[in-house]
């Protein structure tokens, strides 16, 4: 919980960054606002989004508890990308031109992928929060901030197949983008083992 709440304070100075700007005549705003954009209904929406969401909300509190970010206080404004891209890009446009955020938050490969040619345009820092590959790069503003799940998975088979001596392995995986990734990643590496 403490590198969840390390992330999210890291977002508050992001947006203290970008919501004041770095020349001394822009007017230091009334508060922080960021976005969040994450499947808060549909399939996709889980016991793992309400904590993200409760998390974050959490480390909002606590930040405006203890007097906020230069005496301002941070508030994140939620929206439900249903884990889809179209969804994801009319979110972060409402986001941008109705909210008026610096900063976004956005769960899920589709919505990111989807949003990240925005945030490069509009000049707004997409945080990521989703798996696979093809986030790498995804934008100049767009950063990702959980680690690539390849990574990790590559760890545990090369640990499985060196440690525990495992020979075969079995997947069952989800019909989206990480788990197509993932699908693709493991099936050379399993016929090897």
């Amino acid at each position: 919980m403490k590198g969840f709440r390390m992330a999210w304070i890291l977002a508050g100075l992001a947006v203290v960054s970008l919501s004041w700007g770095t020349c001394g005549s822009v007017k230091e705003p009334d508060k922080y606002l960021m976005g969040g954009s994450q499947a808060l209904s549909g399939p996709a929406y889980s016991v793992v989004i309400d904590t993200i969401v409760k998390g974050a909300n959490l480390a909002v509190e606590e930040i405006n508890q203890k007097g906020g970010i230069n005496g301002k206080k941070m508030e994140l404004i939620w929206e439900d990308n249903k884990a889809k891209g179209p969804d994801g890009v009319a979110v972060l446009n409402k986001l941008i031109s109705i909210d008026k955020v610096p900063v976004a938050t956005i769960g899920y490969t589709a919505p990111i992928m989807a949003c990240a040619p925005i945030g490069d345009q509009k000049k707004i820092l997409l945080l990521g929060q989703g798996y696979g590959p093809a986030l790498a790069g995804a934008g100049k503003y767009t950063f990702h901030i959980p680690a690539n799940e390849l990574i990790l998975i590559r760890s545990m088979l090369d640990y499985a197949q060196k440690n525990l001596k495992v020979k075969t392995i079995g997947l069952i995986h989800v019909n989206d983008d990480m788990g197509i990734s993932v699908k693709e990643f493991l099936t050379p590496s399993s016929s090897s083992a």
